[in-house]
């Protein structure tokens, strides 16, 4: 017996000059697995038994989309019935937008690479809280939280050991060795919604690339430190994931003591080539943040990186 799930609807037709989507895109719609039918409802008004309910295509595929990293790779867990996030996450019921659906749950089995590649730890907390003014640029705020984190961790202000930043991850220092890139679409964390624990997907191979894509995570972590167990660091150009990159670059690489290294004389080539391997990141961080900050013309990132 074929038991792939299946959705289908049969559409109402015309769209009678309306532009709501939710409108346009009603119909029957129709939920099976196998031969089952997860949609069969039993329609008092007209006293009959029918396989679909009627509804918005449109709702359904936004509650799909919003959801699917969760509905693809978050497992049920022993609180998962009573969590409420977890529910509106995974339960269909909540899709909402007026329409009747029925409380079909979905949750992954956990078994793929995915897990497999990334790894159980937790995200570090501030002692205090970071106060931003309103109007503050993404980066201005990256700055801000990054140089708090360091004071707070009693970083200093040099290099990060794969050691320390792997603690700060409640992990084992062997997530920054060269490995497998993934099959997760981009790095992310997912909070547990009752613990400190989360699960968290590097993406990379480069151990360096690993270092900055933890780095984003962190400072993600610490900006939404109150809402959102999933947390992306995506190629968006977003003011999050702004916020994401320029946190990653002064948390490892603290611009007062890059310039310290390279601006005595003029950076070069090898100049920024030795400062990348002291801060254990890559040449495109270091030149990122001197031409950012105006010490490198903008021409100087088409340089071998």
């Amino acid at each position: 017996m074929n038991e792939s799930l299946k959705i289908e609807c049969e559409w109402w037709g015309s769209s009678n000059g309306e532009m709501d989507f939710s409108q346009v895109c009603r119909g029957a719609i129709g939920m099976s697995v196998g031969e089952e039918w997860l949609t069969r409802l039993e329609d008092s008004w007209g006293n009959t038994v029918r396989n679909r309910l009627n509804a918005s295509a449109y709702t359904l595929a936004a509650w799909f989309a919003r959801n699917w990293w969760r509905l693809r790779w978050e497992p049920e867990t022993p609180s998962s019935r009573t969590d409420v996030d977890w529910r509106m996450s995974h339960s269909m019921a909540s899709a909402g937008d007026g329409y009747c659906w029925p409380s079909i749950l979905f949750a992954s089995d956990g078994g793929d690479d995915c897990h497999r590649l990334g790894f159980r730890g937790s995200m570090p907390k501030l002692a205090v809280n970071q106060k931003f003014e309103q109007g503050e640029k993404p980066w201005q705020r990256a700055t801000k939280l990054s140089r708090l984190a360091r004071r707070d961790w009693g970083l200093g202000s040099g290099p990060i050991t794969n050691s320390r930043l792997a603690d700060l991850l409640g992990a084992s220092p062997s997530i920054f060795e060269v490995g497998a890139r993934g099959t997760a679409p981009m790095p992310l964390v997912l909070r547990d919604a009752d613990t400190d624990k989360a699960d968290i997907y590097l993406n990379r191979a480069h151990p360096t690339s690993r270092r900055f894509a933890a780095s984003r995570l962190i400072g993600d972590s610490l900006l939404e430190s109150i809402g959102g167990r999933l947390l992306p660091a995506t190629t968006a150009k977003t003011a999050r994931q702004q916020f994401q990159r320029a946190f990653a670059q002064e948390f490892l690489c603290p611009f007062d003591a890059l310039k310290d290294r390279v601006l005595a004389t003029g950076p070069d080539e090898d100049d920024i080539a030795e400062a990348a391997a002291y801060f254990d990141v890559s040449t495109r961080v270091i030149e990122t943040t001197l031409v950012n900050k105006g010490e490198l013309d903008r021409e100087s990132l088409a340089w071998g990186v």
